[in-house]
């Protein structure tokens, strides 16, 4: 899934369908559960690197502080 990094009225104008990922034959609750599987991965991939982040910023300041 790809995010769209202009402003609403262009994306909604421009937007196209992703046949490939999404085939318009598959039922709705089908295609509902490929998003939802997405968008699940997308969060946990999120949490992970968030907690990373916040890991390596607090030993950043806690060597910081140790500087000091």
């Amino acid at each position: 899934m790809v995010l769209c990094r202009t402003d609403l009225p262009s994306y909604l104008t421009r937007f196209q369908w992703d046949i490939a990922k999404y085939p318009i034959k598959q039922s709705l609750r089908n295609i509902a559960d490929i998003i939802s599987k997405q968008v699940g991965q997308i969060d946990a991939d999120l949490k992970t690197k968030s907690s990373a982040y916040n890991n390596l910023k607090g030993n950043l300041q806690n060597l910081e502080k140790k500087q000091t």
